[in-house]
Order: C-alpha cells, then sequence, then structure tokens
C-alpha cells in the first residue's frame, strides 16, 4: 500500500521544470502557423520600369510561432521571450467589451524558428492534438530551409500539409490556382502533391 504524498519534500518531487511549464502553457495558449500572402508585382519609382518584381511564384509563405494573453498575463510572455531568448511581445489595443489589452510572443524569423523553437519542442513534445500542428509546421520549415517553397511544386505541397493545421479549410482553390498558374511547364503527378 502507498503511502500518502505529504510534506515539502514530496512536494518538491512534484514541481515541474520550466521546460515542462512552457509546454503544457504553449498547449494550452500558442499556436504554430503558416500562411500564403499573395505578393502582386508593386509600383516602385526606385525601380526601373516603375515597378518591384513579385515572388516568381506570385505568393510569399509566412511562418510564426505565437502565444497570446491578456495584458494582465503578461509576465508569462516575458517569460517565454526570456527563456528563448528570440521574439517579440506586441500589443493589440482592444476597441471593444473587454477591460484589458491583448499581448502576443510571436518568434517569425526562419533561423529562429529552426534553431530554437522547432528542437525546444522536439525535445519537450507537446500532449495535446496540437503536436500534429507542430509536426506539419516543422516539415514546412524544413522544407522551406531547402528552398522547396521557391517553385509551384513545393508550394503545392506545403499548401496540402498546412490544409490539416488548426482546423483550416482545404487549401484546393490555392492548390488549383499555384497548379494552373504555368501549364505545360510544370507537370505535378498526384504522388508528388500528396506528402
Amino acid at each position: 500500500m502507498r503511502k500518502k504524498a505529504t510534506g515539502a519534500g514530496n512536494q518538491q518531487e512534484r514541481l515541474v521544470g520550466l521546460e515542462h511549464w512552457i509546454r503544457g502553457f504553449v498547449d494550452g495558449e500558442g499556436c504554430f502557423s503558416i500562411g500564403f500572402v499573395a505578393q502582386p508585382d508593386i509600383k516602385d519609382s526606385k525601380r526601373p520600369f516603375g515597378r518591384r518584381k513579385s515572388y516568381k511564384t506570385g505568393y510569399q509563405v509566412g511562418h510564426s510561432f505565437v502565444v497570446v494573453q491578456g495584458e494582465r498575463s503578461l509576465a508569462s510572455l516575458q517569460l517565454l521571450k526570456d527563456y528563448f531568448g528570440v521574439g517579440k511581445i506586441y500589443r493589440n489595443r482592444r476597441h471593444d467589451n473587454h477591460k484589458e489589452d491583448l499581448f502576443k510572443y510571436a518568434v517569425i524569423r526562419r533561423d529562429d524558428l529552426l534553431n530554437i523553437i522547432i528542437p525546444f519542442f522536439k525535445k519537450y513534445p507537446l500532449l495535446t492534438a496540437k503536436q500534429q500542428d507542430f509536426e506539419r509546421f516543422a516539415i514546412v520549415l524544413e522544407m522551406m530551409s531547402k528552398k522547396e517553397h521557391l517553385a509551384f511544386s513545393g508550394l503545392i505541397k506545403i499548401a496540402r500539409i498546412i490544409q490539416k493545421m488548426n482546423h483550416q479549410k482545404p487549401r484546393k482553390h490555392l492548390i488549383r490556382i499555384l497548379r494552373d498558374y504555368t501549364p505545360g511547364s510544370i507537370a505535378i503527378s498526384t504522388k508528388q502533391m500528396v506528402m
């Protein structure tokens, strides 16, 4: 028969390290996201012909690790920032019926995500379904480190991966646009589009 855990010594044993607190906090409040932003050619008086050429594919792939809290819990975001040593905290002023502003800790630099954030969550895996989002996030960042996102075929693969993240809607429309953008120059088989 087990004895009931009592006393200061046993309480110390039950305390978890900061890394485990971060894992649990991010499991509940964090988000790993990948998104596409259309990048058309832009007027620019400093460029020849007055235009800045867009990305070859017409899309930029954005990536971020974000944790949001109300102002009363700002210290928890500062703890994350201090621990990881990267990222920034942003204020989102509330203009609705809420009594406090929101703050967002965000890491968006690809190098910081690849070298600090992803290794941390590989060492301390999340315990909820958010782990699957993280795994997809890590796959996409690795693809981007190999510059696969600069080709239409890579963008299609990324779109297929992220349509399963964060309960997003299917990216069929975007995939069709990318696939049809240069008919004839890219022959993408069904096997290549599915990871």
